[in-house]
Formats: C-alpha cells, sequence, structure tokens
C-alpha cells in the first residue's frame, strides 16, 4: 500500500528524483499551472481557451528553454560529475526514471529493455545515463517512478492542496506505475553505500529501485485523499486531458536484478 511522509519533513533524495508537473495528471476541475506561475486556467478537457498568438509563442519559447535545461542538468552534468568520479576513483550514484521507456509494455520493465523516451523529460535522463556510461567511472544508476514527499513539487502535495480547495478531483487513470516515498528511496540508497566503497564499486551498474505493486494516477490520489466524502476523485482518460508532453502509460519497473545484488527489496 501507500506509505505516507506523515511528519517526516526531511523525506527527500536530491530534491525528488523524479520531479515531473504533477499538476498536468489533473484535470477538467482543477487548476492546471503547468507553466509553473501558479495561474488558475480551469482548463475542461479539450476544451481550451484559444490564446493569442504572442501567448503561443512565449508558451513555445518557454518549453524550448526548459528543454535546453533539462538537457544541461540532467544530460550533460551527469557525465561531468562521472568524469570527476574517475578523477578521484569516487563511486557514483545516480538517479534516473522510468521515463526511459515508452509505456507499450504490460509487464514490469528490465533493466535492459529497449529504451525509447517519448517526452524531452525522459530523453534528457537517458542523456545523462549515456554519459556516465561512456565516463567509465564506477558508477551506481538507480531508475525510479513517481517519487513523492513533503518538499518540492510532486503529487502528493498537489492533491493534498487541490483536496483542501475543491469539492471534485478528476485524476488521469489509464497510466500506471509505482509511488515511491523519498524517504524509502533515501533509506535504501544509505543502506547500499553502508555496505562500504569497495563493496559499491563492485556493483556497479544499472538497477531499477522501486517499491513493488501498481497504481493509476487515479488510485494514487484516492490513495492520498482516504476515505473523507469530499473531494470526489473523478477517474479520466489521458485523451480528456491532452498536455504538451507525453506521458508513458506504463512504467512499473522490474527490481529483480537490484533485489539479487544488494539481498533486499523495497
Amino acid at each position: 500500500g501507500l506509505r505516507t511522509p506523515a511528519h517526516d519533513h526531511t523525506a527527500d533524495v536530491g530534491g525528488h528524483v523524479d520531479r515531473k508537473t504533477e499538476s498536468d495528471l489533473v484535470g477538467e476541475r482543477v487548476a492546471d499551472d503547468t507553466a509553473g506561475d501558479g495561474r488558475d486556467r480551469r482548463s475542461v478537457g479539450r476544451d481550451r481557451v484559444q490564446r493569442s498568438g504572442g501567448a503561443d509563442r512565449t508558451r513555445r519559447h518557454r518549453r524550448i528553454h526548459d528543454q535546453v535545461r533539462a538537457h544541461a542538468v540532467n544530460g550533460r552534468a551527469p557525465g561531468i560529475f562521472a568524469e570527476e568520479a574517475k578523477r578521484l576513483d569516487a563511486t557514483l550514484i545516480h538517479f534516473s526514471t522510468d521515463y526511459v521507456f515508452d509505456g507499450t509494455r504490460a509487464t514490469p520493465y528490465p533493466e535492459d529493455a529497449p529504451v525509447a523516451p517519448l517526452n524531452a523529460y525522459g530523453a534528457s535522463k537517458l542523456a545523462g545515463e549515456r554519459a556516465i556510461a561512456a565516463a567509465g567511472a564506477h558508477a551506481l544508476v538507480l531508475r525510479t517512478s513517481w517519487v513523492y514527499g513533503l518538499r518540492g513539487r510532486n503529487f502528493l502535495l498537489t492533491i493534498q492542496r487541490l483536496a483542501a480547495e475543491r469539492d471534485e478531483l478528476a485524476v488521469v487513470a489509464d497510466q500506471f506505475g509505482v509511488p515511491n516515498w523519498s524517504r524509502t528511496l533515501a533509506e535504501a540508497t544509505a543502506r547500499i553505500v553502508g555496505a562500504g566503497l569497495p563493496a559499491l564499486a563492485a556493483r556497479g551498474g544499472l538497477y531499477h529501485l522501486s517499491c513493488t505493486g501498481k497504481a493509476s494516477w487515479h488510485e494514487f490520489a484516492q490513495a492520498i485523499v482516504g476515505p473523507a466524502p469530499r473531494p470526489r476523485i473523478i477517474p479520466i482518460a489521458t485523451a480528456d486531458y491532452p498536455t504538451p508532453a507525453r506521458r508513458p502509460a506504463y512504467g512499473v519497473l522490474a527490481t529483480t536484478r537490484f533485489e539479487a545484488t544488494f539481498g533486499f527489496a523495497l
């Protein structure tokens, strides 16, 4: 089931590993502040207000800027870190994402499954994985998914905020993955490091670090809100709430390799 952070204000893994615009997953009757500027757009399904050409250009420029920044942070920087780790004979631990996959499978993705990111975020994270591999450093690349906690921007905080403001929330119900509490990921990472640096270097490679099970965003929202009669959580399809960035419909990660190597599961 869903592990709740309760009052743990330290829950964080690198400022949240899998940072995406969670409000994109909540549709119709709730605010869509996907530009990050806090404006309440109240878009209803496909019935979006057409904006002026100037506004369209502004949004295109913003998306281009965000893509360039994502590639710099997620694509190039990990390679630089890996080069420095090699120079210092250190071991790098890097977090990646299920968004390197296209979501067309119906069973959990193993590490060696073909990658085919659907959006700029996934492509930038895949570039980072490849940059680390090219550097030839001792490194652990840990893919995870749907990270939530009490810091930053994430689905848990978005639903908690909107649940306090509205009587009804419509949430995407046909995208599936595994929610991962940031503290659980942090504790697992600490346990790996606790085995010692020689063991860490010897076990370098690509792993899927995730809890088990499966949920839709709608089911995740229901778990966050709990049995309260309000707000009502209404399921919607991805097609009913289109967003600029495509998202994989299925992102469950197989964790067999991690469990066999490190001897524990989340």
